[in-house]
Parts: structure tokens; sequence; C-alpha cells
């Protein structure tokens, strides 16, 4: 949301992510996965924060991921996030 946008939004099985209640339920997902940040060129990025199992984009194995429109990223082997980004209100 464009609210958890001002911040950042983590990933991962920890309950500090995204709603406090951890927002992904995976023993593939590491506990603070990845990190969702606005970016300045009317998108975001998607940052890998050291996870064991790494992000994924395009099948190629990434640090970061510069989403401007839709992206599908996916979170070590088996689970995965759809990044939309729309870009009137950058959200």
């Amino acid at each position: 949301t464009q609210q958890a946008l001002e911040r950042a939004i983590l990933i991962g099985r920890y309950t500090r992510c995204e709603d406090g209640s951890g927002s992904v339920f995976s023993d593939h997902v590491s506990r603070v996965h990845a990190m969702i940040v606005r970016d300045d060129h009317e998108g975001v990025l998607v940052l890998d924060l050291r996870s064991t199992s790494g992000l994924q984009s395009m099948g190629r194995a990434v640090r970061s991921v510069r989403v401007t429109s839709h992206a599908r990223i996916q979170l070590g082997d088996r689970d995965a996030i759809e990044v939309n980004v729309n870009r009137e209100t950058g959200e």
C-alpha cells in the first residue's frame, strides 16, 4: 500500500514482516527475506536481505530487482510474490 511504501515492506516469516503476523508462511523463505522500497524512477526495488535462498527474476539469481510495472519475483526455489506498480500513484 501507499502508506507501507513510505517506510518499506518486509517480506518473510518473522512477525515484524508485512502485517505483524509474517507475510510468508513457508519454511523455504527466510525470516526476513526481502524488502520492497519505492525508488526515484516511478517504481519499486525488491531487495534481497541476505536471505539463505535468495531472489530470482526471469530465471536468474539477483540481489535486487527494479519493478516499474509488473514482475513475478521468486523467493528461494518454491515461493513467489507478484509485484505490481501503479505509475499514477506510485503504489
